[in-house]
């Protein structure tokens, strides 16, 4: 820390001259080769097409009736999501020393790399998939899903060949945590598991209360909470900031702006959906109907209109959440056998 430099010229000089090492010679932490972010891209990019050969077998045998891109984009989640929250949990807790301003700051480790080339490289493939493989969808939505995956996408890339500012990626990137039980909300909605016959219900109740908590942790709390500790920093230490270009300066803030403005609106919907899923929804009256637990039999409307319950965070069309109506909790009565 440069806290006690003798002067405040001085202090901005040194920490200037600790950013030009840091980016020269890897403050904590030397970055990994060349050749290795392409061992990453080559997995990467093997994991999407193998998921997309998987989905389209499932399809083909009758497992599910969605698109083969979604249920491509789940079968990749199950291995993205904990390989990348292995790289930004470890980036925290281990590589850089968060508790000091110079490592907040000035921080740099192998795992952050890691974690930003394989978020870019799956927020391009998200891109790419969106403009060409899936059906255009006109809900306004979907301009949240291309500056989302557009923005981060180009932070994070950057990001991954700098050396500075890598908590504050990393802290940020813990809001992948909540996409643990969006998955598996999608994986329950995709290949129609019974929601309302035991054990299933429980199961997936006890996701949708766990993606509610994870994402009031680590999305409404975890970027207000960025912005005081950046904010802070920004005023108490601005030798730290001097070194910085503008990019680097205002990217990462504004996205954690963006990021806490669109998860705040998709919170409202998530708990509404909850509280539906828990309670029942209310009919004509305004009383509660039957909650989904205690229902036994038939399938439910909003499988057959595509509408599972999901946070929208890749696909927003087929979220239950949207607009407070989870229409996949409307009770179908089961057709008559032949």
């Amino acid at each position: 820390d440069v806290v006690g430099a003798p002067g405040p010229s001085m202090a901005i000089s040194s920490a200037y001259a600790e950013i030009t090492l840091c980016r020269d010679e890897a403050k904590f932490m030397p970055f990994e080769t060349n050749e290795t972010l392409w061992v990453f891209f080559l997995v990467l990019f093997s994991i999407q097409i193998g998921a997309y050969a998987l989905g389209g077998l499932l399809r083909a045998k009758g497992f599910t009736k969605k698109p083969v891109s979604e249920i491509a984009d789940i079968l990749v989640n199950i291995v993205y999501l904990p390989w990348v929250i292995y790289f930004v949990v470890n980036s925290i807790l281990v590589d850089i020393p968060y508790w000091t301003v110079e490592g907040r700051w000035l921080g740099a480790s192998k795992n952050c790399q890691r974690f930003a080339f394989l978020y870019a490289l799956k927020n391009i493939f998200r891109v790419i998939e969106m403009l060409i493989i899936r059906k255009s969808d006109k809900e306004a939505n979907t301009i949240f899903l291309y500056v989302h995956h557009l923005l981060t996408g180009a932070v994070f890339g950057i990001g991954c060949w700098t050396r500075c500012l890598h908590f504050f990626g990393m802290l940020d990137a813990l809001c992948e945590i909540s996409s643990v039980p969006l998955n598996i909300l999608k994986f329950w909605r995709v290949f129609e598991i019974p929601k309302d016959t035991s054990p299933y219900k429980y199961f997936y109740v006890a996701n949708g209360i766990f993606l509610w908590i994870t994402y009031v942790f680590f999305r409404i709390l975890l970027f207000p909470m960025w912005m005081v500790i950046f904010l802070n920093d920004w005023y108490h230490h601005p030798e730290f900031r001097k070194g910085l270009n503008l990019w680097e300066k205002w990217s990462g803030f504004t996205s954690t702006v963006f990021l806490f403005i669109v998860s705040c609106i998709w919170f409202g919907s998530i708990t509404r959906g909850l509280i539906r899923a828990v309670m029942g929804p209310r009919n004509t009256n305004g009383a509660r109907e039957e909650p989904m637990s205690s229902k036994s039999n038939g399938s439910y409307e909003g499988e057959k209109n595509g509408n599972g319950i999901g946070l929208g965070g890749d696909n927003t069309k087929d979220s239950a959440y949207k607009n407070g109506n989870i229409t996949s909790l409307r009770h179908r009565p089961r057709k008559a056998n032949s």
